[in-house]
């Protein structure tokens, strides 16, 4: 019994590996730790990428479209602006409405109520609302009743950028001009034809 343990034991050992001590990548769970380097590597190479996309989308890109919005389609925040400036009541919604702010919050902004047109500007492209009730800058606004619009121009086209220009007087008799500001197919010509229609003004074919 003891003779066959022996020879079991002395085949056993014939049977393990010769490792060179010298040759690193011989030796045991070399090839384990080559693995779990490489996926570590790709894992960081992983979070790398996740970290300059999102780098990227922070520092803003190619700013979207702002098309001409009815009032029922806002959001309440793109409507705090104008109320934080006493431009409109609470209550209040545009007839139509165009965001002109880079975050398409409200912040700069020109709006058709029912009996008068309101732009407000927040300073700075400050937000125009933000959960700690502050803004970046002043807000600035101002109104003219449409039937003291006594001219509408415009420069630019339907196809590149364009401004709407509102002359008249406010309440309190003093010359205003409104300038609203548009991008290209964002629908300058028709807020243009929409106010000379309100201003009982000729209307642009």
């Amino acid at each position: 019994m003891a003779g066959l343990l022996a020879s079991r034991y002395r085949q056993s050992m014939a049977d393990e590996p010769n490792y060179d001590a010298s040759d690193p990548s011989q030796l045991p769970g070399c090839g384990i730790g080559i693995y779990a380097a490489l996926l570590l590597s790709i894992g960081l190479l992983g979070l790398g990428g996740i970290g300059l996309s999102t780098w990227a989308l922070f520092q803003g890109g190619e700013v979207t479209s702002s098309e001409l919005m009815p009032g029922h389609e806002l959001q309440v925040y793109q409507l705090s602006a104008l109320r934080r400036a006493e431009l409109i009541e609470v209550e209040e919604v545009p007839e139509i409405f165009h965001d002109e702010s880079p975050t398409r919050d409200g912040a700069t902004a020109c709006a058709l109520m029912s009996d008068r047109l309101v732009r407000v500007v927040s300073v700075s492209n400050g937000r125009g609302w933000s959960c700690q009730n502050q803004t970046e800058g002043p807000i600035l606004g101002w109104t003219i009743a449409y039937d003291q619009i006594e001219a509408v121009d415009s420069e630019g086209t339907h196809y590149s950028d364009a401004s709407v220009m509102i002359y008249g007087t406010d309440a309190e008799g003093e010359a205003v001009e409104i300038q609203c500001e548009f991008g290209p197919e964002e629908g300058a010509m028709r807020f243009k034809r929409v106010v000379q229609s309100l201003a009982d003004l000729p209307v642009d074919p």
